[in-house]
C-alpha cells in the first residue's frame, strides 16, 4: 500500500513523528509564553509608558486649574465683602483720593430740595437779608480752616511732597503732616462770596460808594468764584429730573425745582471738619521753612497783591502761575 492510500489518521501520527522532540518542546514553550498575561504587566510596551505618563500629566494640569479657581474665587470673595465692609465704597469710585473717608463714614441720604421761587415760610436763614445771624450761618458753612493730611496722601493726590507746604513740627503733628483743605468748604465761601455781591451797598458801599470803582482785586476774586462753581457743577453733572406742573398763573407749565437728590451727609463731613480743622490764625502764622523752594508767581498775581519783585523785568515770569 502506498503512502497516499494510507488512512488519514496514519499520516497525522507519521508527521508529528517526524518533528524533532527537542524543537517540539521550544515551540511549547514560545507558546506557552506567548499567551502569559504576566509578561505584559511587568514590562509595559512603549505605548502604554506615553500614555500613563500623558495620564499623570493631566491630573497634574486639572488639579492646578482647580487650586487656582479656588483661590481667584476665594480672592474675588474677600474683595466683594471688603465693599460691602466699607460705606464708603461707593463714594471712593467716584471720588478722587480724600483721607477723609477713612476718618469717617459719609451716609448717602435722599434730600428733597427747597427750591420754589417764592420765598417759603418760614424762610431758611441762608435765604434772608443780611444780619450778623446770616453770617454767622454762612460763614460756618463756608469753613475753609485748614487740616492735616500725610505724605502718602500728597502723593495719592498727584503732588510733589519736596515742594508741598508742611505743618512746622512744633505743632506737634510729626514730621510728615503737611497742609490740606477740603474742596467743599471752599466752592460754599465762593457762594458766599456771591451772595454778598449780591447785597453789595450792606457789604462793600462804605468801601466803594456808588460811581466808586471796586478794587481789581475784588473784581479777580468774584470772577475766580464764578468760574469754580460752574467747573465744580459741570464736573459733578447732576442728570436728576425735574418735573413741570400747570399754575394758574402761567400760561406755559411751570418748572418744580423741589426735586429728590441722593445727597453725601453735609452734617457728617461739616462736623468732622469743625472737630479737626486748624484755626486760620495759627496757619496765617506760618512761614516758608529755609529749605523749601518758592514758585515764581507771575506779574499779574503779585499785581493784585501789591507784591512785585524788586526787579519786575527780569523775565522771570515766564513759566509762572497764578
Amino acid at each position: 500500500m502506498s503512502a497516499r492510500d494510507k488512512p488519514c489518521s496514519e499520516m497525522q501520527s507519521i508527521k508529528y513523528e517526524s518533528v524533532d522532540s527537542s524543537e517540539a518542546d521550544a515551540l511549547e514553550h514560545e507558546a506557552t509564553d506567548s499567551i502569559d498575561p504576566s509578561n505584559e504587566t511587568e514590562e509595559p510596551s512603549q505605548y502604554n509608558r506615553i500614555f500613563v505618563t500623558r495620564q499623570k500629566w493631566l491630573l497634574w494640569l486639572n488639579s492646578f486649574i482647580f487650586c487656582l479657581s479656588a483661590v481667584l474665587l476665594l480672592l474675588n470673595v474677600s474683595l466683594i465683602q471688603k465693599g460691602h465692609d466699607d460705606p464708603n465704597d461707593l463714594l471712593r469710585k467716584t471720588s478722587e483720593h480724600s483721607p477723609i473717608f477713612d476718618h469717617i463714614n459719609i451716609p448717602l441720604i435722599t434730600k428733597r430740595m427747597n427750591a420754589t421761587l417764592v420765598e417759603p415760610d418760614p424762610l431758611p436763614i441762608y435765604r434772608r437779608p443780611p444780619s450778623p445771624e446770616v453770617d454767622a450761618a454762612w460763614n460756618r458753612l463756608a469753613n475753609i480752616k485748614p487740616i492735616v493730611i500725610s505724605r502718602s496722601d500728597v502723593i495719592k493726590l498727584g503732588r510733589d511732597p519736596s515742594i508741598a507746604a508742611k505743618w512746622p513740627e512744633s505743632f506737634g503733628f510729626g514730621p510728615e503732616a503737611y497742609i490740606g483743605r477740603i474742596d467743599v468748604f471752599h466752592q460754599i465761601h465762593c457762594l458766599d462770596w456771591l451772595r454778598r455781591e449780591a447785597h453789595f451797598d450792606h457789604y462793600y458801599g462804605r468801601k466803594w460808594p456808588p460811581g466808586t470803582p471796586t478794587s481789581d482785586m475784588h473784581r479777580t476774586h468774584v470772577s475766580h468764584c464764578i468760574y469754580l462753581l460752574l467747573q465744580n457743577l459741570m464736573c459733578s453733572a447732576n442728570v436728576d429730573i425735574y418735573t413741570h406742573y400747570w399754575a394758574d398763573a402761567q400760561l406755559n407749565a411751570f418748572p418744580d425745582f423741589s426735586v429728590n437728590h441722593k445727597c453725601r451727609d453735609f452734617d457728617a463731613i461739616l462736623k468732622w471738619q469743625e472737630d479737626n480743622s486748624i484755626d486760620v490764625d495759627l496757619f496765617g502764622a506760618i512761614r516758608k521753612p529755609p529749605d523749601y523752594e518758592e514758585r515764581i508767581m507771575s506779574h499779574r498775581f503779585k499785581e493784585l497783591f501789591g507784591w512785585f519783585d524788586s526787579n519786575p523785568d527780569d523775565g522771570s515770569d515766564s513759566g509762572q502761575i497764578g
